[in-house]
């Protein structure tokens, strides 16, 4: 799957996320908590989007560095989600729990899109490196 087909499903899935969050807790919590819940929101699709062009470009140049990039971009996006859940709990206390709902509820979803295009481009690229049986 290109890159650019790959952003735009990735985008389709978190701007479908903003509306069903929308329809379900607008009314009921207020602006400051629902901002909350979008930022969780949006803070996984930006993780998503670095960690995937990042495993992307290691794969066009090899399968093995593929590999290293994938494991230090599924870590660095981990590490950024827990970072900046412990900032929203140390000085937004009073949001934290609907922060870190949304934010795991769309981390989950994104990692899953995530690494199912990267393993359907990793099966491609190794389908093109694969020695011919004769």
């Amino acid at each position: 799957m290109k890159t650019t087909t790959f952003l735009g499903l990735i985008t389709a899935v978190t701007l479908l996320m903003f509306g069903i969050a929308y329809l379900l807790f607008a009314k009921k919590y207020t602006d400051d908590t629902f901002q909350f819940i979008n930022a969780g929101i949006a803070v996984s699709y930006i993780t998503t989007v670095c960690a995937f062009l990042l495993s992307q470009s290691a794969l066009m140049a090899s399968v093995i560095k593929f590999m290293t990039h994938l494991f230090g971009s599924m870590f660095a996006k981990m590490i950024v989600g827990i970072a900046v859940i412990v900032v929203v709990i140390i000085f937004f206390g009073e949001y934290k729990k609907p922060y870190i709902f949304s934010y795991f509820v769309a981390y989950f979803l994104h990692t899953g899109l995530e690494v199912f295009v990267l393993m359907r481009n990793l099966q491609q690229a190794s389908a093109k490196t694969e020695p011919t049986k004769e």
